[in-house]
């Protein structure tokens, strides 16, 4: 062979190793990279994917994973942080867990994505719920009635037999106060909130939406948190009320059973007395309705008696007489202005011939009995207190009305819905002695405005009904409804002093406002209700279409801040707050979004008022403390330097409950120094009970935390007060700042702010900065600290970071079109 033979022979083998290589090293990327059970992306910074492996494209539902490149990734992943994203193409939904890292890729900065199933967590979250729902069905399937309440005595669980007894649907109930009305049930919840177990107490009273008469076997304990503090209570209920009445009825017969040893025993209450075969008195033992012996002896029943009444009495007598057999009827005698009711038994006399020469008859005074009966009756369809008809008995005489109207066109009829205004606030202040007399004279003038054809209820606590007949059109309700507006205003005297009431008033007229008598009574209630919250007290409203749409949006809306709240899906953004003379970061604000899985991004000037409606304000707000302090820890891991953490109560967190109890925990959970943390309270909060409010804030300050009244200048606090309330921080409301340096008084306004906060040692923050000339007014103003979009947007916990490293700020994007800080001079 000659040499160039073998070079090429060589240089053939070295090139059959290198090949052999790459096809080695081609494997292994197939393996490790292709065929990697997690799904791997590259993603340059505008958002296109650059590489996908086959894993990826599958959970994108493509077959190749070449189609992906190019295309736009829709999602925004933050380093380091797992996100639970929803994949959807091709008409295919694939849930994965997301988390990314940054790279280089082609020489520019891009994120390498890991994407990885998460069929088996949607899989526990099915098993969850499947559980949940069985646990829903056996409460739904017990016998007893289930409710839970909070400690604002909200209902938080609602079991179908609840909704049979009282009336109410789980729908209606959920998250609203439960209807007390000063019933038994009210004291059973109060001892049980208090940390007392009740086992089996029977009460009685009138209960559910009708109001109707009810004897209940109640079971009730109290429910603790993690922390073992009382956080609602659990009812469990059973109408004994069918039981109790047979019990009543197996006594009546008992007590008929025994009639006959009864009667021969002295002083009987039973009348016995034999009659000849003209029916003529032959022997009387206690004598019927107040009549004597001598009085009845040799008369008959039409000598003795009302002519209706002797007859009834002859008509069983003589069907005894004829048949032969025993008779016995309930008859009533009237006589000297007394009404009286007997049971009757009347049996024939056979002679030793077998001939019928007579009767015995022996007659039970039930006159106790069938008054008592009257009175329940009345009760079944009365208010206990003013004696008015009660919604059941309403509702029946508004049935016969509508059904009157529905036969004569053109005839309309009203009803008028009316609750008392800050009544609850008489009861505190007078009590409830004084809040009862005020009912009845309140249903008194009623009775002498409204004419008799007309019907006055009381449907519960300060709220009552009209039904208004014949009228021709809506103005006709207009002047009735201002008719009871002048009775209501005019004084009512009570121990010595006047006082004057106002009522919401809430309309609704027949043929317009509904098809059914219940429609009738729904929206007339929808009507008071908007005239109360949206126009203001002494105020009537006649309702409109919308209300009972903006009712069930407000319902849905409740609904789902319940679910965002059980299943963690508000987050937290925060705004810097920054020295006006060092330019540094020094405090940010905590501000809580919303994400709607449907809606998107709901404002919080949306969702926070139907928080604070429904009482989930509460709640809300301990996860918003909770969460901003552990951001701060979190912060703190990270390597930043410490940084004051402003956060906003709500009104419920400051007066209900161991605020300060609850702050010590939070911090102690979060090993948080309480000098970086701040409260903002409202100027209404601090003003409501003044002097429980300094005591709350004074223990506050004790521990070290720092307090800031929020929004300062928009409510009604006076410098007297503000002097005693422990603050450390005033915050210009931002209304005071956007006019600044036009021809508004508001610049001068925020100086004179300014000035009194700091001869009150307080430190001053000016919300709202936006613009070069608002930052230059409160330097000059020798503001202390100042926040809004000049320096930056309320931003997530990674973005703020960026802010946090205690540096001057200069231009960033961070900050928007023109937004740089800079001293001025």
């Amino acid at each position: 062979m000659s040499k160039r033979n073998s070079e090429i022979l060589a240089l053939l083998e070295a090139l059959k190793q290198q090949t052999d290589e790459l096809l080695a090293n081609q494997l292994l990327y197939t393996e490790m990279v292709d065929n990697n059970a997690d799904g791997l992306l590259v993603v340059d910074d505008d958002g296109i994917i650059c590489f996908a492996n086959k894993t990826a494209a599958e959970m994108f539902h493509f077959k190749k994973a070449k189609k992906l490149e190019g295309e736009i990734f829709a999602f925004d992943p933050i380093e380091n942080e797992v996100a639970e994203i929803e994949i959807a193409s091709n008409s295919k939904v694939s849930t994965v867990e997301m988390r990314s890292r940054k790279i280089e890729w082609s020489g520019k900065p891009a994120k390498l994505v890991f994407l990885r199933s998460a069929t088996e967590r949607g899989k526990i979250r099915s098993s969850l719920q499947k559980t949940s729902a069985s646990l829903k069905t056996m409460i739904n399937a017990s016998p007893l009635a289930i409710i839970v309440l909070d400690m604002a005595g909200c209902v938080n669980l609602w079991n179908r037999m609840a909704e049979d007894i009282f009336g109410w649907n789980e729908t209606e109930m959920r998250g609203h106060s439960f209807p007390f009305n000063d019933s038994p049930l009210e004291d059973l919840y109060e001892q049980v909130s208090a940390g007392d177990s009740v086992f089996k107490k029977e009460i009685s009273g009138s209960f559910g939406l009708y109001g109707l008469a009810k004897v209940f076997n109640v079971w009730a304990t109290p429910l603790h948190n993690p922390t073992d503090a009382i956080s609602g209570v659990m009812l469990m209920i059973a109408d004994v009320t069918e039981s109790k009445l047979q019990n009543k009825q197996m006594e009546s017969a008992l007590l008929k059973s025994e009639k006959r040893f009864r009667m021969a025993l002295s002083n009987s209450p039973i009348s016995v007395s034999s009659q000849d075969s003209e029916l003529r008195y032959t022997w009387v033992y206690n004598p019927l309705a107040g009549l004597h012996e001598a009085q009845m002896l040799g008369k008959c029943d039409h000598e003795l008696f009302l002519p209706e009444d002797a007859a009834q009495l002859s008509e069983l007598k003589n069907r005894a007489l004829m048949d032969g057999v025993e008779n016995r009827g309930e008859i009533k005698i009237q006589r000297d202005g007394h009404l009286y009711f007997y049971d009757i038994s009347v049996e024939p006399l056979f002679d030793d011939d077998g001939i019928i020469g007579g009767i015995t008859c022996a007659a039970t005074d039930i006159s106790a009995l069938r008054h008592s009966e009257s009175l329940a009756t009345f009760a079944l369809h009365h208010d206990t207190l003013t004696g008015l008809p009660n919604r059941t008995l309403f509702r029946d005489r508004l049935q016969q009305a509508f059904v009157l109207a529905q036969r004569e066109s053109g005839q309309c009829l009203a009803v008028i819905h009316f609750g008392i205004d800050q009544f609850k606030t008489i009861n505190q202040c007078f009590g409830h002695t004084v809040g009862d007399q005020l009912l009845l004279e309140v249903s008194s003038r009623m009775g002498r405005v409204m004419y008799e054809i007309d019907t006055v209820s009381r449907v519960g606590g300060d709220e009552f009904l009209i039904l208004v007949h014949n009228i021709q059109n809506s103005q006709d309700a207009t002047s009735i409804v201002r008719k009871v507006m002048q009775s209501l205003q005019q004084p009512f005297p009570v121990s010595g002093q006047d006082i004057f009431l106002s009522a919401s008033i809430g309309i609704s007229v027949y043929p317009n406002d509904g098809d059914t008598a219940d429609d009738l009574l729904k929206n007339a209630d929808a009507a008071m209700h908007r005239a109360k919250e949206d126009i203001g007290r002494g105020n009537y409203q006649f309702f409109c279409a919308d209300m009972n749409f903006q009712a069930m949006q407000k319902l849905t809306l409740e609904g789902d801040l319940r679910h965002a709240l059980e299943q963690e899906a508000f987050h937290l953004h925060y705004q810097p707050q920054v020295d006006i003379r060092s330019n540094v970061v020094i405090a940010v604000e905590a501000l809580l979004r919303w994400a709607h899985p449907e809606k998107g991004n709901i404002p919080p000037v949306e969702f926070i008022p139907a928080a604070e409606s429904s009482g989930l304000i509460g709640p809300i707000g301990d996860w918003v403390l909770q969460s901003a302090c552990r951001q701060h820890r979190t912060w703190l891991e990270d390597g930043l330097p410490p940084i004051r953490i402003a956060v906003n109560l709500s009104a419920l967190q400051f007066l209900h409950g161991d605020l300060a109890g609850k702050v010590a925990h939070v911090l102690a959970l979060n090993d948080m120094d309480p000098a970086y943390l701040e409260l903002e309270l409202t100027e209404s909060m601090l003003m409501h009970d003044v002097e429980n409010t300094i005591r709350t804030l004074c223990e506050l300050k004790r521990m070290g935390v720092r307090l800031s009244i929020d929004d300062f200048g928009t409510g009604y606090s006076s410098l007297s007060y503000l002097k005693r309330f422990p603050l450390d921080i005033l915050k210009i409301d931002r209304s005071f700042v956007t006019d600044i340096g036009t021809d508004s008084d508001n610049g001068e306004i925020a100086r004179t702010i300014i000035a009194v906060a700091h001869a009150l040692g307080l430190e001053v923050v000016a919300e709202g900065v936006e613009t070069q000339q608002q930052l230059d007014f409160m330097h000059t103003a020798r503001c202390d600290l100042v926040q809004g979009y000049f320096f930056s947007k309320p931003l997530p916990p990674s973005e703020c970071a960026k802010l946090l490293t205690g540096d001057p700020l200069e231009r960033s994007g961070l900050f928007g079109p023109r937004l740089t800080a800079r001293l001025v001079a």
